[in-house]
């Protein structure tokens, strides 16, 4: 997977969530008054777009280096303890994607 395609995914989630936080900052009750409900529809299918196969595209990100060589020098105990903590962010992350 390329960093573009990583960087994309990441984009459509982030996007989609400002747009969620402002929906909610308006405190409608329902979609009626606005077009707001189709825009809430299709930032959704972009998470779920997004989401479909994100863990796997990180990991992959790392196995190629540039990633897990970052993670290595930053993550507390470097070398090893990167490793463990690489593989608990994953766990994270797939469970969130699958939720």
């Amino acid at each position: 997977m390329s960093p573009d395609d990583l960087k994309r995914r990441i984009d459509a989630i982030e996007e989609g969530y400002e747009f969620f936080l402002a929906y909610a900052a308006q405190g409608l009750t329902d979609d009626s008054a606005s077009k707001a409900g189709e825009q809430i529809r299709s930032y959704l299918r972009g998470f779920e777009e997004a989401l479909d196969g994100l863990p796997e595209a990180f990991q992959a990100r790392l196995l190629e280096g540039e990633a897990g060589d970052a993670a290595a020098s930053t993550a507390p105990g470097g070398g090893a303890g990167a490793a463990e903590a690489v593989t608990a962010a994953l766990d994270v992350l797939r469970r969130d994607a699958d939720a």
